[in-house]
């Protein structure tokens, strides 16, 4: 699903990657997160948050680390989600249209 919150005065609009990725429900007494994501659309740059039931780590990589849609670097490797696959442009239209 799809929702707002507000930073800082500023509307955001939120996804839930657990609805969006065909996930079971959480837990009970799990504290979701809201990841922000600062992403410029020519000269604007707009606020695009998404719920995450946790997060373990922020990862720094190079180009040549990815391979195959998986991070490979240091530790594990790790699966990336394809943004453009997640999220529509018209949707992103529609959520940035509530703060221009």
């Amino acid at each position: 699903g799809t929702g707002i919150t507000s930073l800082k005065g500023q509307v955001v609009g939120v996804i839930d990657l657990r609805s969006r990725l065909h996930l079971p429900h959480a837990s009970q007494g799990s504290q979701p997160k809201i990841v922000v994501l600062e992403l410029t659309a020519g000269t604007r740059q707009h606020l695009l948050g998404f719920v995450a039931d946790r997060i373990s780590d922020v990862v720094v990589y190079r180009d040549r680390d990815l391979r195959s849609g998986a991070l490979r670097g240091k530790g594990r490797p790790r699966k990336l989600v394809d943004f453009d696959q997640l999220v529509s442009e018209n949707e992103l239209a529609t959520l940035w249209a509530l703060n221009p």
